[in-house]
């Protein structure tokens, strides 16, 4: 208690005595004030940094338990706000030496072993600190040195540091240990204040006439040279009265005026010998420097835009292969006017400014796309959505479609990743989409939504990698976007490769537009499953041969088919038909269709609803397939009634068989 009552005394009255120091802060002073401010604040620190250490067993040195600089600077940033990097420097130093006094101060009472001699040391860092510090107040309120003056009566020292409780013996002892520690600090101290302004006003002075010496000495260097003039600096040197009154100095103190001349008078003479020197030399470069700045400069700006260029184009990061010669650089930039040296500069700038801008450039890019590879969204019950790193596609997940909390995941990829048809013209990056979902529920009835930005013709579409081919998705064009949806299913716990491709190859059928199966035959035509008739129409509401049935059902399910020449001549009709014989071999085969008892095939005959229920019985192998499931959906979701409803010997149209290929076939993409 007694020691922490002493130190809240001791600071209250350092505290106390800096106030009125702070009203002399001018000048150059005014570091030696921050020094001693700081010293304090370091040595109450170090005080209880002490304390706490001299419990343990080791005990460390006080360089190991500092406060680091910057949270010096950052807890007593209220006295340095406004003050220059000198005045920051001279605070750290003072608190880091107040800090060591008093962690040293403070460790040596040791618990359970109190020593007499650590008592005495209170006397003698107090006795230091408070004659250095009414020194620095007696110098600065104008003060002549007179320690005993300033020295405080035993009375004054008693009742400070509470020693009417302790022994006389200890008593007389502290107060004598104190005294003596007072006159030194206060000796010491006032010495430092005396001559440290004056150390100061003398360097800052040298220090500014160098500066301005050498300015002024560089100027008459070139210009002697320039002059035809011999080397000789005294020529235009200004005399001591000259340099006084130019630089307004005579108001200055006489120490600053001093080392003023000093700095200036010897920095001008090197200098100007310097200048003079170099002048002879820079003249004949002159115009090599001059060509070189202006082709560096040049270079740097055609390096940035070929950079940009090939990037875009997916180039390999070459300088080397642009199309430039030295003999372009000449004729654009009308080097022929200039001189050789000139021209030289040029070139050799331009060529340097080029590669080391055509680099930086290139891999600033390449470095910019790194950095938007891959984002992660976290998508909640209630949905969410997520944008690729390069903000080219939307991924929108609706409340519903899973049950807890997933993961979204959305990889730009490298445009070298695959290779496409000579039809297809790619519109967007490739894209990796993949959702982590821990428990594996979801609402397949709910679509996610893929959105890219598109600007494109009708003739554009997204399209998803489906067994290393490019498949098209059902997909909108709306004002600068295209839309696609997906089922939840095609990326529940799985990933998907998705890009926007231009078909140049698309058929215009006119008897399409409008008609209820319009999407789903579209889909099937851009999937390269079926096509239109030479005369550009579709004929979705004809009916359709047994043979056309087969073709697109092989398509679909990507029959291996191969030239089995033993299996092909099983039915006699087929002589109009041989395009289809394998298609129908392989059919046959595999017991997924008939033919009839008089050893034809009849493969023109139109298809049944019944005879396309059996066979994708078989083709599914589910035995629980019925026509009347898909005749179903087509009346809810198309509001179109089938022939079907009427007998299921009626004939399939060419739309309702391609809607239920769609339809049972939707969860591959």
């Amino acid at each position: 208690m007694r020691r922490c009552r002493i130190f809240s005394i001791a600071i209250l009255v350092i505290l106390l005595l800096n106030n009125s120091i702070v009203l002399a802060n001018t000048g150059d002073e005014i570091y030696l004030i921050a020094k001693k401010t700081a010293d304090t604040l370091g040595y109450s620190e170090g005080k209880i940094v002490g304390s706490q250490t001299s419990s343990k067993d080791n005990i460390s040195t006080p360089y190991d338990l500092r406060p680091k600089y910057k949270d010096v600077i950052k807890k007593y940033s209220y006295y340095l706000t406004n003050n220059d990097k000198n005045f920051e420097t001279y605070f750290i130093t003072g608190f880091y030496e107040g800090f060591d006094r008093g962690y040293y101060d403070a460790i040596f009472i040791r618990t359970g072993n109190i020593l007499v001699e650590p008592k005495f040391t209170y006397a003698d860092a107090f006795g230091l600190l408070y004659g250095e510090i009414h020194a620095a107040h007696d110098y600065h309120n104008g003060y002549a040195s007179n320690w005993s003056k300033a020295m405080p009566t035993d009375s004054t020292i008693t009742e400070l540091f509470s020693l009417g409780m302790e022994t006389t013996s200890y008593r007389i002892y502290f107060l004598k240990l104190f005294k003596e520690k007072f006159k030194e600090g206060y000796v010491s101290g006032y010495e430092v204040s005396l001559q440290e302004p004056k150390n100061i006003s003398l360097e800052t002075g040298t220090s500014d006439g160098e500066e301005l010496g050498s300015k002024l000495g560089i100027v008459y260097g070139a210009k002697d040279y320039y002059d035809k003039n011999s080397n000789n600096y005294n020529r235009n040197i200004p005399s001591d009265s000259d340099i006084l009154t130019y630089y307004s100095l005579k108001k200055e103190s006489p120490l600053y005026r001093e080392g003023f001349l000093i700095g200036f008078k010897n920095s001008y003479e090197e200098s100007y010998s310097k200048s003079f020197r170099e002048a002879n030399l820079n003249l004949k470069i002159l115009d090599d420097v001059d060509g070189f700045d202006n082709g560096y400069d040049t270079g740097w700006i055609k390096g940035e835009i070929q950079a940009t260029k090939d990037y875009t184009l997916k180039k390999a990061s070459n300088w080397k292969t642009n199309s430039i010669t030295n003999s372009n650089i000449i004729i654009e930039h009308y080097l022929l006017l200039k001189t050789d040296n000139y021209r030289q500069g040029f070139i050799s700038g331009y060529w340097k400014g080029f590669s080391e801008s055509y680099i930086n450039t290139y891999n600033l890019l390449r470095q910019k796309d790194s950095l938007t590879k891959s984002t992660i969204v976290n998508i909640s019950a209630i949905g969410g959505r997520g944008f690729s790193g390069d903000n080219g596609l939307l991924v929108q997940v609706d409340k519903g479609i899973f049950y807890n909390n997933v993961v979204l995941n959305i990889d730009t990829l490298s445009d070298n990743s695959y290779k496409l048809e000579n039809k297809y013209i790619k519109a967007s990056n490739y894209y990796r989409i993949d959702i982590t979902n821990a428990t594996n529920d979801y609402d397949n009835s709910i679509p996610i939504t893929l959105e890219f930005e598109y600007f494109g013709k009708q003739n554009g579409g997204i399209y998803k990698l489906v067994n290393d081919k490019w498949a098209y998705l059902p997909s909108r064009i709306n004002e600068g976007k295209i839309s696609a949806n997906v089922e939840a299913r095609t990326l529940n716990s799985k990933s998907g490769t998705y890009v926007v491709l231009v078909d140049n190859e698309v058929p215009i059928l006119y008897d399409i537009r409008g008609h209820w199966a319009k999407e789903e035959i579209n889909t099937f035509i851009r999937r390269g499953i079926v096509n239109g008739y030479s005369d550009k129409t579709f004929r979705p509401d004809s009916s359709i041969s047994r043979v056309e049935f087969l073709s697109i059902l092989s398509r679909v399910y990507e029959w291996k088919i191969t030239n089995d020449t033993e299996n092909i001549k099983i039915f006699k009709d087929l002589e109009k038909f041989q395009t289809y014989e394998n298609v129908i071999s392989y059919a046959y085969h595999r017991k997924y269709i008939n033919g009839y008892s008089d050893g034809t095939f009849r493969p023109g005959d139109y298809i049944s609803y019944k005879e396309v229920e059996i066979i994708m019985q078989r083709v599914l192998g589910d035995e629980n397939f019925n026509w009347y499931n898909i005749a179903s959906r087509i009346l809810t979701d198309k509001i179109i009634r089938c022939f079907s409803y009427d007998s299921n010997e009626n004939k399939i149209t060419r739309a309702e068989l391609i809607y239920m290929l769609y339809s049972l076939n939707q969860w591959k993409y």
